[in-house]
């Protein structure tokens, strides 16, 4: 796939989401409004403090490598002399990998809006927060309790079937610190609703859906 291809699929699909999100913006928040909501606790075990730094830039890195390949072709797209930089960093691949990736890319996107219209109050728990602690439990969070997270490190595999180009796999390196942090805010979230989002915690699973085959997930001790 040329680099002017990916680039006009990338375009769209971010464009559509764009588009999704101004229109679903509103009624999206006032039914976020109506969800569960916790007090942050008054004081917090550090081992269950949500802000690490480490962690922080796990997950920084997963989301960065994602955001740099996709600006790599986006970019080339508009500067021909960029081009044969980008071509260095592509691995051959089978035309049919490149437009399963472009598929799965476009889900991506879908997903993406949809985390989106369910948490339209979306922030990192790296970042400082103060008061009340809005629950989303709706849409994809009702399937799996860190769906951002998710996208974004299956992206980092999406990306290099889509483009070819192994730099969104440097993220896959971030993996373990993404989980990292994904368990701190379980504690501390947990710690602030033992009832609510032990509720929660039981039906859902942390990354992929919970069957009943499959184990809780639990936070490391």
């Amino acid at each position: 796939m040329s680099i002017p291809a990916v680039a006009e699929i990338i375009v769209a699909v971010f464009g559509s989401l764009l588009v999704l999100w101004i229109l679903t913006l509103l009624p999206a928040r006032r039914a976020f409004a109506g969800q569960p909501a916790v007090p942050a606790p008054p004081t917090v075990p550090r081992s269950h403090n949500p802000r690490s730094f480490a962690a922080a830039v796990g997950t920084l890195a997963v989301f960065i490598v994602n955001i740099l390949t996709l600006g790599l072709f986006v970019v080339a797209a508009f500067n021909p002399e960029a081009r044969p930089f980008v071509e260095t960093l592509r691995t051959p691949l089978p035309r049919e990998a490149h437009w399963a990736g472009a598929l799965l890319f476009a889900g991506y996107g879908i997903w993406g809006w949809l985390v989106l219209a369910f948490n339209p109050g979306y922030t990192p728990f790296f970042r400082k927060r103060t008061g009340a602690i809005v629950l989303a439990v709706r849409g994809p969070y009702a399937i799996i309790r860190h769906p951002r997270y998710a996208a974004e490190a299956a992206l980092n595999v999406i990306l290099f079937l889509f483009t070819g180009s192994w730099t969104s796999l440097l993220g896959v390196l971030a993996w373990p610190l993404i989980r990292r942090q994904a368990i701190r805010e379980e504690e501390f979230l947990l710690g602030a609703a033992p009832e609510t989002y032990g509720r929660y915690m039981a039906v859902t699973g942390r990354f992929l859906p919970r069957w009943k085959f499959r184990k809780a997930d639990r936070p490391a001790a």
